[in-house]
């Protein structure tokens, strides 16, 4: 079995793919993606058939009232399955899509759901219900989200140590709050996380949600869950808690030769 070479290793090899070497990668990265893919088999969770998770947007349709052929009003109405379901071809980049290749993002939770797309008060979110139409395979990468790192000093640990801080690191990059202004460069590391399962076979998978405690799930065949139904939510009012940064944060960058 590959193992990962030091505990340090998703950051370097996020280091490596944002800033070097995208697409064509080194020793080093090529190792990395191997003990992922190997360790990523002891995170395998099983999805029923049947199982339902939600989806939201901003926003809604509105539907025309008319009376003796004049228009009224407008009602507000929510979205249909077509605008509910990503398109393919136009999908920007995402926490793990890359762009023109649309993965359907859903969450265990209504709230989750409503929560992730960042709606503010008086904002309109359409809610729709999702039902998986076969049993899936998703790989757990909420089990370290939003959980602080420690730093280690001195020799590397054991084997187990060392994978144990590499899955922190790689849920904790999951689970890290992404806004539209981000460098789309930043998904990167989780786009190609994503793609190694994809290609391991898996269907998809599972992070840790910033907000409450509902998960996120990412699935990677638009087909394999079905629409269900949608409906409006108005956003009533919203909760900010802050928390003072450190003043200094560490990086990683490859050593000149």
């Amino acid at each position: 079995m590959t193992e990962f070479k030091s505990w340090k290793s998703y950051s370097i090899f996020a280091n490596e793919v944002v800033r070097y070497n995208r697409f064509s990668h080194n020793h080093e990265t090529e190792s990395f993606l191997r003990a992922l893919a190997e360790s990523s088999n002891k995170r395998i969770k099983h999805i029923k058939t049947g199982s339902t998770f939600w989806r939201a947007q901003l926003g809604c349709n509105y539907r025309p009232f008319e009376e003796n052929g004049e228009i009224l009003f407008e009602e507000q109405v929510p979205y249909s399955e077509d605008r509910m379901i990503p398109v393919h071809n136009k999908a920007k980049d995402g926490r793990a899509n890359v762009k023109g290749i649309p993965y359907l993002y859903l969450s265990t939770k209504r709230k989750t759901a409503l929560s992730e797309v960042r709606p503010w008060v008086g904002s309109i979110v359409t809610l729709a219900l999702f039902k998986t139409l076969r049993e899936l395979k998703l790989v757990d990468c909420s089990i370290h989200g939003n959980t602080k790192i420690p730093y280690l000093l001195g020799e590397e640990p054991n084997s187990d140590i060392r994978e144990e801080f590499v899955w922190k690191h790689i849920d904790n990059a999951f689970s890290r709050p992404v806004t539209q202004a981000d460098d789309s460069a930043e998904y990167i590391p989780t786009q190609i996380i994503a793609e190694i399962f994809k290609n391991n076979g898996m269907d998809g998978l599972f992070y840790k949600s910033n907000f409450g405690t509902g998960l996120n799930i990412v699935l990677f065949d638009l087909t394999i869950a079905k629409f269900i139904k949608s409906c409006l939510f108005k956003t009533e009012s919203i909760k900010l808690n802050f928390k003072e940064c450190p003043t200094t944060i560490i990086t990683y960058r490859r050593k000149k030769a």
